[in-house]
């Protein structure tokens, strides 16, 4: 179904709500057809957020009335980073839930169904590994500290976004999900490979990232995650001059009861905004 169909079909009344949300969706440095995430096409009773996130700390003035107009004409909103609900607050007066990740709201043992093992990994079976995903810029002290510890505990290394070596760099999202799960350490700059970090109870270090646009607010959405978690400790910067004792050393008591009061938020917020009755 082509987009002009897909809309018609929206306006025609065939879906009761429509919901948009997750990574940057309303980032108008990034997204083409802005307008569209916010649900135009679609009667606003319809138009729901969930975890929606700006990926920038302000709003460029020349889409400021625009996006107070399209957020204002939203049924229910909620958005994935502090920054986001302030950004919500300042452009509409509306006070807003930040919500987890949609990546959040199943568990590690359901994301476990979908992991697969890369067949390059049996060749290191008997080894463990820590494990590099940078989306920017590795800052070279970063990565010679990794290859430092993993000198010092007999582990080996894997960098997922080294394209010398194309079997890790094409690993598919059930590898990725893999690799995370069996990581003895995972150094990032990603908030998802932050994410299922957490989820799997592994020990990470993430890193800032050294390449910034204008604007961007990876960060907010970075310290809100580890806030809620209470792991503002493990956040470095590219000089990596602040490093915990012992990196492989990580308490994960409370991270699933944190996990399921979050899912209850927005198991809540889903059901009024679809307004479903509470069983």
């Amino acid at each position: 179904m082509n987009i002009l169909n897909w809309k018609k079909v929206m306006r025609g009344g065939v879906y009761d709500f429509l919901i948009t949300g997750s990574d940057q969706v309303w980032n108008p440095n990034l997204v083409t057809g802005l307008k569209d995430t916010f649900l135009l096409f679609a009667p606003r009773e319809k138009r729901i957020a969930y975890a929606a996130s700006f990926g920038i700390s302000e709003i460029p003035g020349k889409w400021k009335e625009r996006f107070a107009q399209w957020l204002t004409d939203m049924k229910a909103i909620s958005v994935r980073e502090q920054r986001g609900a302030e950004i919500v607050k300042k452009l509409t007066g509306r006070t807003v839930p930040v919500l987890v990740d949609p990546t959040m709201l199943i568990t590690a043992q359901e994301w476990n169904e979908m992991a697969r093992s890369p067949y390059w990994l049996k060749q290191n079976e008997n080894k463990g590994y820590i494990l590099l995903y940078f989306l920017g810029k590795m800052p070279s002290k970063v990565k010679e500290n990794a290859y430092q510890l993993a000198k010092s505990k007999n582990l080996t290394v894997i960098d997922l976004m080294d394209r010398s070596n194309m079997e890790w760099y094409l690993s598919s999202p059930a590898e990725f999900l893999y690799l995370i799960a069996h990581a003895e350490l995972v150094y990032t700059d990603s908030f998802h490979g932050t994410v299922f970090s957490i989820l799997y109870h592994r020990p990470f270090i993430v890193c800032e990232k050294t390449e910034k646009r204008k604007g961007d607010s990876m960060n907010s959405r970075l310290l809100t995650l580890l806030e809620r978690f209470r792991y503002t400790e493990r956040l470095v910067t590219e000089d990596i001059d602040y490093m915990v004792n012992d990196p492989f050393d990580m308490d994960f008591t409370n991270v699933d009861l944190i996990l399921a009061k979050e899912r209850e938020k927005s198991v809540c917020f889903m059901q009024n905004a679809l307004s479903v009755d509470k069983e």
